[in-house]
């Protein structure tokens, strides 16, 4: 097992690099991005000393380890990085995530759930997967329509100039496929099999790499008892090896079903009577499997760490899959049994697949609805009551956005893309001409609301950004900076106190993101009657517009796909987006990228240990932590270690409180209370156990707490760190918000003097430059 190759000879890589003479060692843990070891270090050559290449802690081999003007020797005091960010952008393949970005936000919906008694926290959990569960059949059914519809029903059987100008479609025009359309679809159906494989083998792959990873000391045997009521101090939160493995099997065997079904219902409109009783057989037993699956999915054991009797027990095991497979066998099996079916009878589009969205559609707002109105009384902000509806339909949102896109660009690929404005089953409505690939017309409904959605944000945002910066914080900056006319007009200032204006602006972002996708709602809804109105002639403008919009989507996910693989940049930019979606386990959606915090805390958690711990002697241990991650550092806490009175931790650029605890309360709330009892913190005390740094500028870092006697000593950062030069002839340094932590002399000293505290060398605060106050509360 990986773990086991990680950590079973740890200790002896280990003893050079903590010895005797160490007083205390520096931990810094990076934030988003994926910051490489050399630059957390200042060292172009450092050593891994423990992990691997995805997660791994190194050390300075022949580079500066320490600011001279800190007075500390590097021997005694050594400074050591934990570098995670191959977890989610190290490798070229991590691009491909972007791909699985719908699933991760609806795993992550799953997760914002306010905190609520058990047993209806346990129902809306279930509702989460089932709707995590209609999202992967969502992800089929889109594929099947178009595989067995545009592709091999309208394409390849029904209009023949489609197929004679492609070489590579030019075999079906042969006796064996051409009158037998039975036989194309079966063909076709692969296509969907074959991307529902692909996201379950890349599932396999990091599941291996990540749910399966367990530290050696944590390779015993579960002992019994519940675990689906669990925190963050949990010791199995971050084991999520048993209840992913589940998930995915499910889910898999959803789609199969799912696909088996599809495929049945549309040769049932080719058959006469004799064969298509057979055909709604398996349409039947399809869907009754379905049920089924759904249901296992909905339940609260298949949250649960142990194996489950009837979830996991052979039976209900091999006999899912088991029936599954002869479920789809059958299926296709009586797809190549029909017989040739003339031309004439065939409809312009298979009509099938219209009560089959339909269905899905309204089994998903119904679900959204019940979800909101089981949270509803839970929650206090405005936002949170519907914040897990509202993140699932944004990822619902995405799926269809993307895949009507494709859809219309296959259209316009295969012949002449036209909307049928058929909504009904066997409508004799249909606008279809022969000759043109049809595609149904909500594609058409999923555009006009994505580019509403679009439109409104742009809106939104430009108002904002446009709108003049307050005079409240341009006298801020003055105050932190002492500026005296004439620099007190000058750019930089509107510049720097524009930056205090976004932070607000983020603070009450969230009101505004539910009424944008709350409209991209009542828009799609809108649009569909406007459409059945025959109304369209007003706006045909709007048409146009969204299906350019819509058909760039698919174009823009390559683009940025394309980006990834070939620029390390442009890979971090795509994992700092995945460092907040994938930092919960995927319990809700398995097919979500992989959950790295079941790789970095464990991992953090076991050095914090080894390092406090060391057999020789007690050894202080100064956690550095910047942005996501002090959130890691705060789970690894959380899970206990060893020695916590030797731990001191430093926070800059928290997103604790502002995001965590705000958007995650259930798992979040009184965060830093927990924290402090983690580390065994005496409120009152004089030593300086915990320190947290903000700057008035940091977007996302704000003070933790705003009590009277808080649990730790919190400190503003000036950003810029000086306003003028700070050497004659350098220019001004720029404010860097978020990133001004990064090497600050104020911070460097902060560290300082920690490090003496944790070697016991330290008794007073020191005055690193003035203090000043602490910034608004959140």
């Amino acid at each position: 097992m990986l773990g086991k190759d990680l950590y079973s000879d740890a200790p002896q890589k280990q003893a050079a690099t903590v010895g005797t003479g160490v007083a205390a060692t520096e931990l810094i843990v990076h934030g988003v991005g994926g910051a490489p070891p050399t630059d957390l270090l200042g060292d172009f050559h450092p050593t891994r000393v423990s992990g691997d290449e995805l997660a791994g802690f190194y050390r300075p081999q022949i580079g500066p380890q320490r600011n001279p003007d800190d007075g500390l020797d590097p021997d005694e005091y050594p400074r050591e990085a934990f570098s995670w960010g191959g977890l989610t952008s190290g490798d070229a393949a991590r691009a491909l995530w972007f791909l699985l970005l719908p699933y991760a936000l609806m795993n992550v919906a799953g997760w914002m759930l306010p905190p609520m008694e058990q047993g209806r926290h346990r129902f809306a959990r279930g509702v989460t997967r089932l709707l995590a569960g209609l999202g992967t059949v969502t992800l089929v059914t889109m594929n099947a329509q178009l595989a067995l519809d545009l592709v091999a029903y309208q394409c390849g059987w029904l209009n023949g100039l489609c197929r004679s100008q492609r070489w590579w479609m030019s075999f079906l025009s042969g006796g064996l496929w051409s009158d037998y359309p039975g036989r194309m679809m079966a063909l076709a159906a692969l296509i969907p099999l074959a991307i529902l494989f692909g996201v379950w083998a890349a599932g396999l792959i990091s599941f291996r790499n990540f749910e399966e990873y367990l530290p050696q000391q944590d390779m015993a045997p579960r002992p019994g008892g519940d675990d689906l009521e669990i925190g963050l101090e949990h010791p199995w939160f971050w084991r999520g090896a048993v209840p992913v493995k589940r998930l995915r099997r499910l889910h898999f065997q959803l789609g199969i079903a799912v696909i088996a079904v599809l495929l049945a219902l549309s040769v049932a409109e080719l058959t006469d009577a004799a064969w298509a009783w057979q055909a709604y057989v398996l349409v039947g037993v399809g869907c009754g499997l379905i049920l089924v699956l759904l249901a296992a999915i909905a339940s609260p054991r298949v949250e649960a760490s142990a194996p489950v009797g009837w979830l996991d027990g052979d039976i209900f095991r091999w006999g899912g899959w088991g029936v599954t497979w002869i479920l789809f066998g059958l299926a296709i099996a009586h797809a190549v049994g029909i017989g040739p079916v003339p031309r004439s009878l065939g409809f312009p589009r298979l009509e099938g697949f219209i009560p089959a969205s339909t269905l899905l559609t309204a089994a998903q707002l119904a679900l959204g609805i019940l979800l909101a109105v089981v949270v509803w009384r839970a929650a206090r902000r405005s936002f949170l009551r519907i914040a897990p509806v509202i993140v699932h339909a944004l990822g619902w949102f995405m799926i269809i956005s993307l895949w009507a896109g494709v859809g219309i660009r296959v259209a316009d690929w295969f012949g002449t893309g036209e909307a049928d404005s058929s909504r009904y089953w066997h409508s004799e409505a249909s606008s279809c001409v022969h000759g043109s690939v049809c595609y149904p017309i909500w594609f058409e409904d999923a555009a006009v609301a994505v580019t509403l959605i679009l439109v409104a944000g742009l809106v939104l945002g430009g108002v904002a950004m446009l709108r003049r910066t307050p005079l409240a914080d341009e006298k801020a900056v003055r105050d932190d900076f002492g500026l005296e006319p004439p620099e007190d007009r000058g750019r930089r200032l509107r510049t720097v106190a524009r930056k205090l204006r976004l932070q607000r602006l983020v603070t009450g972002a969230d009101p505004w993101a539910a009424g944008v996708i709350l409209a991209a709602l009542v828009g799609f809804v809108w649009v569909s009657r406007i459409q059945d109105a025959d109304n369209w002639r007003f706006f045909p403008w709007l048409v146009t517009l969204s299906g350019w919009v819509v058909a760039l989507v698919p174009v823009a996910t390559v683009a940025v796909i394309r980006a990834g693989l070939n620029n390390p940049k442009a890979r971090r930019g795509i994992g700092a987006v995945f460092d907040v979606l994938t930092f919960f386990p995927r319990r809700i959606h398995p097919f979500a990228p992989p959950c790295y915090g079941e790789r970095a805390i464990p991992q953090l958690r076991w050095r914090l240990g080894f390092l406090a711990a060391d057999g020789s002697r007690p050894i202080g241990v100064v956690v550095r932590a910047h942005s996501q991650g002090t959130v890691i550092a705060a789970a690894a806490l959380l899970q206990g270690v060893e020695a916590p009175r030797r731990v001191r931790l430093l926070t800059c650029g928290s997103p604790l409180v502002m995001l965590y605890q705000r958007h995650f309360p259930a798992y979040f709330g009184g965060i830093v209370d927990r924290i402090a009892t983690a580390m065994a913190i005496d409120r009152g005390g004089a030593d300086t156990r915990w320190l947290h740094l903000a700057a008035r500028t940091d977007v996302l870092g704000r003070l933790l707490s705003c009590d009277d006697a808080p649990p730790m000593t919190q400190v503003r950062v000036r950003d810029p760190e000086t306003w003028g030069p700070i050497r004659p002839g350098d220019p001004p340094p720029p404010s860097l918000g978020h990133g001004v932590y990064h090497r600050h002399p104020v911070v460097e000293r902060w560290v300082a003097h920690l490090l003496r505290l944790a070697a016991g060398r330290a008794s007073t605060q020191p005055q690193p430059d003035p203090t000043l106050a602490p910034a608004e509360c959140p």
